[in-house]
This record gives C-alpha cells, structure tokens and sequence, in this order.
C-alpha cells in the first residue's frame, strides 16, 4: 500500500482546468447543436405562419435570416465563453480542492491506494533507484 501524503496545487490546477475544458467542450457543443437546430426549425415556423406583412415578403425573409444568424453568433460566443470560463473555475476547483485534500490529509491521513507493477515494465529509473538496488 502507499499512501498519498498530498496533492501538488499546480498541478491540480492543470488537471481541473483540462477537465473543465473536455466536460465544457463536450456538453456545450451538444446544447449549440440542440439550440441550432431549435432556432431554425423555429425560424421555418415563423417564416411560415408570418405570410405577408405590409405587403413585402422579401423584407420578412432579409429579417428572418437576420435573426437566425444573430442567434448563430450568439450561440459561437456562448460556446466560447462557456470553454474558457468552465477552464479557469474547474482550474480554481482543483485548486481548491487540493488544498482542502491536503488539509484533511494532515488530520485524518491520505488516501491508500495499491498500486501493481507489471513485470519487465519499469517506467521510470531514478537514480536514487539505481544506487539502491
């Protein structure tokens, strides 16, 4: 068994910032694609159900079609700013969340875990290792 005494604040911080990024991109993508697909079918409705107003279908579609693109963008930066603020507070939670792992550590202990090393599979020699063996 080996017990984990603490956890490096950095590089909790990389780990909670890349989480926050892969969770942000995946599920941010799936709710533009639902969105998307929502503003133009709502678009085709619209458009439908309008008929004529003043006598000038061309301005209704030049008014739709800006809408639709309004919303498009929006939905872009929506998606942007979702990524990078998901990065930065799920980099903030790691932060915080190693520093109270290594205060609980102090207390109560760290965690244990077994680790199992496969045979004739070293990954890494130190040179500490190679004076001692």
């Amino acid at each position: 068994m080996v017990t984990l005494k603490r956890v490096g604040v950095s590089s909790a911080f990389k780990i909670g910032a890349m989480i926050g990024l892969i969770t942000s991109f995946i599920t941010g993508l799936i709710f533009v694609v639902l969105q998307a697909a929502f503003v133009s079918t709502f678009t085709r409705l619209a458009a439908s159900s309008m008929g004529t107003v003043a006598g000038d279908p061309v301005f209704q579609s030049a008014e739709l079609n800006f809408l639709t693109a309004f919303g498009i963008v929006g939905l872009c930066v929506f998606f942007v700013v979702y990524i990078v603020a998901s990065t930065i507070f799920g980099g903030i939670g790691g932060i915080l969340y190693a520093l109270a792992y290594n205060l609980a550590s102090r207390w109560v202990g760290g965690l244990e875990i077994e680790l199992e090393e496969e045979p004739g599979k070293r990954k890494r020699s130190s040179v500490a290792d190679d004076i001692y063996e």
